[in-house]
């Protein structure tokens, strides 16, 4: 879990970042359904980290959409 929290989900966020979207792989996604827990809609999961909250939504084809929410709930 440390490593998913310290090393994965900040690189994912530095590519969020400068893109202003990202779409993950299938395996990507598998990486983060296995750290992350459910969310309240079908095929999402989540994950609380300090004030902010890493979210996916999984496509039907295995790859997700990835975002970051802050403390409010608004999408960063």
């Amino acid at each position: 879990m440390k490593w998913f929290t310290t090393v994965f989900l900040p690189s994912l966020e530095e590519r969020y970042k400068s893109r202003g979207k990202l779409w993950l792989t299938a395996k990507q996604t598998d990486v983060c359904d296995r750290y992350m827990e459910p969310g309240t809609l079908r095929g999402q999961r989540r994950l609380k980290v300090g004030d902010k909250t890493y979210c996916i939504q999984i496509a039907p084809n295995g790859c997700a959409n990835f975002y970051i929410m802050n403390a409010e709930g608004w999408q960063i």
